[in-house]
């Protein structure tokens, strides 16, 4: 095998049927280049480790390593800065365990536009919703992750979820390993002001929901939005979060009546309330650590 020209990185932990899944669905992969996986996995005790040894040791086509580190020792920014100084490739592509590719076109998708156009700092691909996905974020997720493709030079959207990136532009500027969430948005926006450009692949698809419940997309919301303020991204205000709650609850209205699912709307009402309070909790956590 040649040279790999792009190393895919993927973050385990505990998930040993989604691992299973995702990283049989990136060795199917059919890119008109040579690429290798490199798993970093964070202390899993479900069988995930010994799954990701036994493949390490096949010697399969594509190869694949296994970097191991404590649980205690996890970040999110850290785990994609540890795959990444064990990549080989120039071109790092960064894959949740549980975003599974739905085609073997989803690595040459996300990876030729770098290859080919040198304004781009990094891609990232569509994420849809899995069969079990809550209404709510499925809407989300298709409404945000549509079929138009996009570049973006301010303030970009970027998600380590399921994203490529220069080697390159890592080197200097890696993740962000004090961030509790955001990394990736955070390194795109650097890469924005020094004049790169990111773009949009819908082609480059993969399933990807989380089924929070209330308290998970509470906590989720926290956490993101505290990342975000110690970005120094403004928080919104409650009038604007009042506004964003009304359109929403409209839209649900709309959708909702629609699909004749009317005894969900109760729950698109609380999901949504959920939403912007975990938002305005969260930016105020994060003001609150900038000062200290």
């Amino acid at each position: 095998m040649n040279e790999a020209r792009a190393s895919v990185i993927i973050r385990t932990w505990n998930a040993r049927e989604l691992v299973e899944r995702t990283v049989c669905a990136v060795r199917a992969q059919t890119p008109a280049f040579p690429f290798e996986i490199v798993c970093v996995d964070s202390g899993s005790t479900d069988g995930t480790r010994e799954f990701l040894h036994e493949l390490e040791k096949s010697d399969g086509i594509p190869p694949l390593r296994v970097i191991d580190i404590p649980s205690s020792e996890f970040t999110y920014g850290g785990s994609l800065n540890t795959g990444a100084h064990a990549a080989r490739a120039e071109i790092l592509v960064l894959l949740s365990q549980d975003a599974t590719p739905t085609d073997a076109d989803w690595l040459g998708h996300l990876v030729d536009p770098l290859l080919t156009d040198p304004t781009l700092c990094a891609t990232f691909g569509r994420q849809s919703p899995r069969d079990d996905a809550n209404p709510v974020e499925a809407h989300d997720l298709r409404y945000v992750y549509h079929d138009r493709p996009l570049r973006f030079d301010s303030e970009p959207p970027f998600s380590s979820a399921n994203g490529a990136l220069r080697r390159g532009l890592w080197e200097p500027t890696p993740f962000d390993e004090e961030l509790p969430f955001a990394e990736d948005r955070a390194w795109a926006q650097i890469q924005a002001q020094n004049g790169f450009v990111v773009a949009y692949v819908p082609l480059a698809n993969v399933l990807h929901s989380h089924g929070y419940d209330l308290g998970g997309v509470y906590r989720r919301c926290i956490e993101e939005h505290s990342a975000l303020a110690r970005m120094g991204n403004p928080g919104p205000s409650w009038p604007q979060q009042c506004k964003t709650w009304i359109r929403n609850l409209r839209a649900h209205g709309a959708m909702l009546i629609r699909d004749r699912r009317l005894g969900f709307h109760a729950y698109a009402m609380v999901y949504r309330a959920t939403q912007l309070t975990g938002a305005w909790n969260g930016h105020r956590r994060g003001k609150n650590e900038m000062k200290t």
